[in-house]
């Protein structure tokens, strides 16, 4: 009887020792998990290594598509950065400013060259001297590897996202700068006029970032390498005449993207004149399509015709909400990225329509805007 005891009082014992060694082990994985938690938080933290490490990945990746700019004549200097290819040439996107419309006593210097080509080896495809955009041309490629940029598209800009800009700091070679997206979308006024032109306004990202002299025309991309656009302005006084610190403007991706194909799927050369849209500063996302004379506007992520002047187009109404235009989605589109896919069509285009899908009493109809034509496809 005693042996039979001890056989039976022994069976909850091993299952309490069990249970406990359950528990013991759930408790383990529970602290490491804590551990590897607080370790990545750690290493994510503003100036921890693992962003460190991702910014050193990007450097890499895309330093070959950094170019130098310089111009002997006129003594300045800029950047410039590879976009795609074509057989054998190569496009470089950099600012107007940079290039101007004489690019003949222009050089250019890829990563990794210790002294600047000879002028003459690049060809000033086309240019809007409003969005300060440049598109180049040069049969002479870098001697390493690239990033085809228009294969990988473009990236959305985001608050609070951070950024890195590759491009030639004040006339040193090609280095980088890191900061953050201040304002994904953001109407405004360059402050500078265009060959003596009435002030206007623009599409711009806005970043905080400590980008030079020099940087202009250098690719800004973000943390999984994607194109967030152009710099192209930085504000150094106020409006009071005291110093401003890191407050830069970028040219969006989708309009340096949209630009490429008007230029050279369109057959394009010279000025871009893009009389079919303009923008209302001070009103954020609020839009006039010049050649419809309406008024559109963007908010939470839905366009909506809120003014149709008398000789505008009868096709839309008030009220209408424009969920798709061309090939674009609204939503989930940032305002920049409308503002892309707008410059795509213009007065004198001869290729298709424009195609807008809008939502009327509950109803999705599809428009064809005969005034705006789209880019050869």
């Amino acid at each position: 009887m005693e042996n039979t005891d001890n056989k039976k009082s022994g069976k909850p014992n091993v299952l309490i020792t069990a249970l406990l060694s359950l528990f013991a082990l759930i408790a383990a994985l529970l602290i490491a998990l804590i551990v590897m938690a607080g370790v990545s938080i750690f290493r994510n933290s503003d100036g921890g290594k693992g962003e460190s490490e991702i910014y050193a990945e990007i450097y890499e990746k895309y330093k070959y598509n950094a170019v130098e700019i310089y111009d002997g004549v006129r003594n300045i200097y800029g950047s410039a950065f590879a976009y795609t290819t074509d057989e054998n040439e190569m496009y470089l996107f950099t600012n107007y400013h940079v290039s101007g419309e004489d690019v003949s006593s222009l050089c250019a210097r890829f990563y990794g060259r210790t002294s600047y080509e000879k002028a003459g080896e690049l060809e000033l495809i086309g240019y809007d001297p409003y969005y300060d955009i440049a598109l180049l041309k040069t049969d002479r490629f870098p001697e390493n590897p690239y990033v085809d940029i228009r294969a990988n598209g473009v990236a959305a800009a985001k608050t609070g996202g951070k950024i890195l800009c590759l491009g030639n700091n004040l006339g040193f070679g090609i280095q980088a700068q890191n900061g953050i997206v201040s304002t994904p979308s953001l109407v405004t006024n360059p402050q500078k006029s265009i060959h003596n032109s009435a002030l206007y306004t623009v599409a711009v990202i806005g970043v905080c970032a400590p980008f030079n002299s020099g940087n202009s025309g250098a690719a800004v991309y973000d943390m999984n390498g994607g194109l967030v656009g152009m710099n192209t302005w930085r504000v150094t006084t106020n409006s009071a005449g005291e110093s401003v610190c890191d407050t830069c403007y970028l040219t969006p991706a989708p309009v340096i993207a949209a630009m490429y194909d008007v230029l050279v799927k369109n057959e394009q050369n010279g000025l871009v004149d893009f009389p079919a849209l303009s923008l209302t500063a001070g009103e954020y996302g609020t839009m006039y399509i010049q050649a419809l004379h309406t008024e559109i506007k963007f908010v939470d992520f839905k366009l909506t015709v809120t003014h149709i002047d008398s000789t505008g187009t009868k096709l839309l109404s008030e009220g209408d909400e424009i969920t798709e235009i061309g090939g674009l989605k609204v939503e989930p589109c940032d305002f920049v990225s409308v503002v892309g896919e707008l410059y795509k069509y213009n007065t004198w285009g001869d290729g298709e329509k424009l195609t807008l899908t809008v939502i009327r009493g509950g109803n999705e109809i599809k428009i064809t805007v005969g005034e705006l034509g789209g880019i050869k496809r």
